[in-house]
């Protein structure tokens, strides 16, 4: 699987790391956002990612970071949860959004974030997305 496949030529310049996350099933966008987040957090998993994001997170390439769950990158904060729970609020988008996340080792990272879900025949499989490095708010 390539990030080709889901995003659109120039979509992801070259400075940004990009992935995706897929769910282990595919979801009712119509559950609450507490039910969605859950079952992200426990299904969610890296699918794709290019070298930029993989450099960000601290790994030598992105094949160390295939298959992870959503969890080793995002924790399950406070800061975290309320940028899902905004994401479903907003359409299953969001925009330049910080977020504070671990990178490899746990050292706390800072990321400007543009995501959204993504859809096949009207269930979420997965979100998709790009970050830059930002400092600390």
């Amino acid at each position: 699987m390539q990030l080709t496949h889901f995003f659109k030529p120039g979509e992801i310049q070259p400075d940004e790391g990009a992935w995706v996350f897929l769910l282990k099933a595919p979801l009712s966008p119509d559950l609450s956002p507490a039910e969605l987040i859950s079952t992200f957090y426990e299904t969610a998993y890296m699918a794709v990612c290019n070298h930029a994001l993989a450099k960000m997170y601290g790994f030598e390439n992105t094949e160390e970071m295939l298959g992870l769950p959503v969890s080793a990158f995002m924790p399950p904060s406070n800061s975290i949860l309320e940028l899902l729970e905004a994401t479903i609020k907003n359409g299953f988008k969001l925009e330049n959004a910080v977020s504070k996340e671990n990178d490899r080792v746990g050292k706390p990272v800072y990321f400007l974030n543009k995501m959204e879900a993504l859809f096949e025949n009207g269930l979420i499989i997965g979100g998709k997305g790009t970050q830059i490095p930002v400092e600390k708010p």
